[in-house]
């Protein structure tokens, strides 16, 4: 499935391309997040017994520590859920930070399979790390990753040579390591393909105000995007959400003292598939204000440090876009 042909896939390239234009003027406010598990499986040989092992390599996509949350994997009979099992994973085991693309970092699992009937096995991930983030699909978090194992072919004999054979092993030798290949290649892989974006040249204009008593987030969306949510969760407790069409803009108003922020979730839906990030927005009180002894005037704009809040708010909607169409896991089974 190429993203680039998708409205999200030109949605994504957008924000990511005004996302570089304030990079060089921007001091980020906050880093835009992009938690999520990575999971590859393999399958060994089916024993005499029809026993077979499945083993995941679990990895982590983001630059903070994570530990397991839920990991359960499921037996399937074609198509039919037979059981479905805990994995144990010790609770002081840490998924390293970005450990996705580094095998020997990652965590691995193993599943004993011993019903000869079970045709694939599917491990679902959901990890917490360590800033309070966990991919449980819960209040516009992401979803569980989940990987699927197929049962493999019977294991091949070993062979018992001949008093000839015994006398030349190197021709042995060289089926043994052909065969290893071709045994690899017969177990298919769920690991996902990795498209490359190109940058688009439109804006996504971010709002943000701060004078010295409010605090203003939102966004004005592009005709060609997609409906974005944002939801904002208050250091005061409070909770708002607002649903941005293309073409449209929205904001909410805070009141707002020194010390006080914004968390700011985004979420965007397509074709079923809602996936959201968040970015934490701190209120930095106009350098003009008169610290409340009176007589000061409001400051709104890039005076109030627009261009840096705004940064930070753009990279919650490029974040979560971008990391949707670069690392969008989209997996079809039989």
């Amino acid at each position: 499935m190429n993203l680039l042909k998708t409205k999200l896939g030109r949605t994504s390239a957008v924000i990511a391309g005004s996302i570089i234009g304030l990079a060089g003027v921007a001091v980020f406010a906050s880093p835009a997040s992009a938690h999520a598990p990575t999971v590859k499986g393999e399958s060994s040989c089916v024993a005499d017994s029809g026993e077979w092992t499945a083993t995941w390599h679990i990895g982590n996509d983001y630059n903070n520590p994570a530990h397991a949350s839920s990991i359960t994997v499921t037996e399937y009979k074609k198509g039919t859920a037979l059981d479905t099992k805990t994995v144990e994973i010790p609770a002081d085991t840490v998924f390293k930070p970005n450990s996705s693309n580094n095998i020997d970092e990652q965590v691995m699992a193993e599943t004993k399979v011993t019903n000869k009937d079970v045709t694939k096995v599917e491990i679902k991930v959901v990890l917490l790390w360590e800033d309070g983030y966990t991919n449980d699909g819960k209040y516009g978090h992401g979803k569980p990753v989940t990987a699927t194992t197929r049962k493999g072919d019977a294991c091949k004999p070993n062979p018992t040579p001949s008093d000839s054979q015994s006398a030349s092993p190197s021709p042995s030798a060289s089926e043994s390591s052909s065969a290893t290949p071709s045994e690899t290649a017969s177990t298919p892989s769920d690991t996902p393909t990795t498209p490359d974006i190109p940058v688009a040249p439109s804006d996504v204009t971010p709002i943000l105000v701060q004078d010295c008593t409010t605090m203003t987030l939102g966004l004005k969306n592009p005709a060609d995007s997609i409906p974005l949510k944002l939801d904002y969760d208050t250091s005061k407790g409070e909770h708002r959400t607002l649903t941005v069409k293309p073409g449209a803009e929205g904001s909410e108003k805070f009141s707002a003292v020194p010390g006080f922020w914004v968390k700011l979730t985004l979420t965007a839906t397509i074709n079923g598939e809602t996936q959201s990030d968040f970015v934490k927005v701190d209120y930095q009180k106009p350098a003009n204000c008169d610290n409340g002894e009176g007589g000061g005037l409001p400051v709104t704009g890039a005076a109030a440090g627009g261009i840096a809040g705004g940064a930070a708010v753009l990279l919650a909607a490029g974040g979560v876009l971008f990391v949707m169409a670069r690392r969008r896991k989209v997996k079809f089974t039989a």
